[in-house]
């Protein structure tokens, strides 16, 4: 459970991370 929350954690953050960024460049 706590696995699967942290995974869904970094998936949340890496897409943040790539709309942050197209969004910059963009």
């Amino acid at each position: 459970m706590f696995f699967t929350l942290l995974l869904l954690v970094k998936y949340a953050q890496k897409k943040m991370v790539k709309h942050m960024l197209s969004s910059h460049f963009v």
